[in-house]
């Protein structure tokens, strides 16, 4: 049994401001949503931003019954928890603390000839933060959940047998699985989006194209008075949209939580391995897994430098956003084994330059990685004010094939001349709709890209070992296989294009052969390093 005690991220002076809900604002007119500080004193809210959580026990069990004389079944299960949330790169929300925010990294903050240094108290303790009467809109920088003290959790367990085929070759095969729970979900949750309810209680059906022109519209506009839109505070510009006017704080722009424990994971797997001692020059371990992966709002357990980001389409529905990890892998082999060269040969010199000669290989071959499902068009998220940039995704056609060309044989097309993804494949959802696609399809996967590299090395003892002269060579992509760039995915509208020669230069499904491959997309081509060492 193990027990964990954290506490979630906080200011010591309760400088660092933080959005609420409930507290009036004083800049709009006292409508919910002002800014409050922690901690108790003058200007404070006498308060916690958030909870932490006092019940992280995690037992684990595991157990192993020998039960014929070369076979063992093994199985465990265990509670784990991870860190409540990190820094977080918080310093790109310092201007919270103050309400001070230079233009750019090579303004000054201040002049000298504007007086003294500092032209503002500080800490101002402003309640009205981040609200400029009849200015731009902007919003809070921080919303901290109140359950930020909560550490993610994962419930772990596995089921497996062990059997010794020889005296030095054993296999084993497992069932291994596990559940996360209240990892860092902040795609999950938008407290300034617009529900269906909020519609329903205006009387606005955001099927009719009358009312998504209403909400893209001027406050002041016709249409608004039509509809008998009104300013919901003195202050608020009128040139503002509709869709901002009715939010729940049409004060703010858009509003995200951080540290928001919501993010889930799934994960089940078949775990086969080999492993071979070390007999007759020759040692291995191999390793296949056939595992499914999946996720809601999460991919890492910090997504701001993730890899791949968490997708959401529907903030308002959210068990609909369970899916396929973007890094997920169904399929992976894995080959790691060394082989050292014997006596083979009678004749005493040959004989000593072609033994003890150690030759390595690791091997990795796995299912490509998932190609996220193209962007719709549709405006349906902008209008209903899920996020000044957020999209839905584009619906799947039944029977169309996904893809014009198999992209994992590269002599069935050339990338200077075809597109390799079909748009018609993908269509819009019906308006004033979010679309019914998952973000990731099992059968809709980039490129396979193996790793293979090899190495050869042996050790030359002279005068009974005191000198020693190693000599390995090491090379990566020993096949030397060719990888192309992954395709233009995120649009299926995009429209392709030809130059006068007929090669492709752009649009959905293209391969920019020209462009430069990141790192994530494979190899570079066969690279070979040799190294000599000589010891005394």
């Amino acid at each position: 049994m193990r027990y964990d005690f954290q506490t979630y991220l906080k200011e010591q002076y309760g400088r660092w401001a933080n959005f609420s809900q409930t507290a009036p604002n004083p800049k709009a007119g006292g409508l919910p949503g002002a800014i409050i500080y922690e901690g108790s004193g003058p200007g404070h809210c006498g308060c916690n931003y958030a909870k932490n959580y006092p019940f992280a026990f995690g037992p684990r069990l595991g157990m192993a019954y020998q039960f014929l004389s070369k076979t063992v079944l093994r199985a465990g299960i265990g509670v784990s928890y991870g860190r409540t949330p990190e820094l977080g790169y918080l310093d790109y929300t310092l201007s919270v603390f103050g309400g001070y925010s230079s233009p750019s990294f090579a303004d000054p903050a201040t002049s000298l000839s504007q007086g003294p240094p500092i032209p503002w108290s500080w800490p101002n303790y402003d309640p009205g933060l981040f609200v400029t009467p009849n200015g731009p809109l902007s919003a809070p920088t921080v919303a901290i959940d109140q359950n930020a003290g909560r550490p993610p959790r994962t419930i772990m367990w596995s089921v497996g047998i062990q059997r010794e085929i020889t005296s030095n070759l054993i296999v084993e095969a497992s069932y291994v699985g596990n559940r996360g729970a209240w990892f860092q979900g902040n795609v999950l949750e938008n407290v300034n989006a617009i529900s269906y309810q909020r519609l329903a209680q205006l009387g606005l059906d955001i099927k009719n194209p009358e009312v998504q022109t209403l909400l893209t519209s001027p406050v002041n506009s016709a249409l608004a008075q039509k509809y008998g839109i009104k300013i919901p505070y003195v202050g608020f510009a009128a040139t503002n949209t509709v869709a901002q006017s009715i939010r729940p704080f049409p004060q703010y722009g858009d509003i995200g939580r951080i540290w928001s424990p919501l993010g889930r994971t799934w994960y089940d797997s078949l775990q086969v391995s080999a492993t071979k001692r070390f007999s007759r020059g020759f040692d291995f371990n191999t390793n296949f897994a056939w595992q499914k992966e999946l996720s809601l709002g999460v991919e890492t357990s910090y997504n701001l430098f993730a890899t791949i980001a968490p997708q959401v389409n529907d903030v308002f529905n959210r068990p609909t956003n369970k899916t396929i990890s973007g890094l997920s892998r169904p399929f992976v082999f894995v080959f790691a084994g060394n082989y050292t060269t014997q006596s083979w040969i009678s004749n005493k010199a040959l004989n000593w330059a072609v033994k003890d000669w150690t030759i390595g290989a690791l091997l990795r071959y796995q299912s490509g990685q998932p190609i996220r499902v193209p962007n719709a068009n549709s405006l349906i998220m902008r209008q209903l004010g899920r996020s000044a940039t957020a999209f839905t995704f584009a619906n799947r056609v039944p029977g169309q094939p996904l893809f014009l060309k198999d992209l994992n044989n590269r002599g069935s097309y050339d990338p200077t001349r075809d597109f390799v993804l079909n748009p018609a494949a993908w269509t819009e959802p019906a308006p004033g709709e979010f679309g019914t696609s998952a973000p990731y399809y099992n059968d809709y996967r980039y490129q396979r890209r193996p790793q293979e590299n090899m190495s050869i090395g042996r050790s030359f003892r002279f005068r009974e070992g005191r000198l020693v002269f190693m000599v390995r060579a090491e090379f990566t992509n020993i096949f030397n296989r060719t990888w192309y760039p992954d395709p233009v995915s995120n649009t299926y509208t995009a429209q392709q294009l030809r130059n006068s020669t007929g090669a492709t230069t752009g649009g959905f499904g293209w391969v920019n052969v020209l462009g430069t491959l990141p790192l994530s997309q494979g190899l570079a081509p066969r690279q070979g390093t040799l190294v000599g060492r000589f010891t005394f």
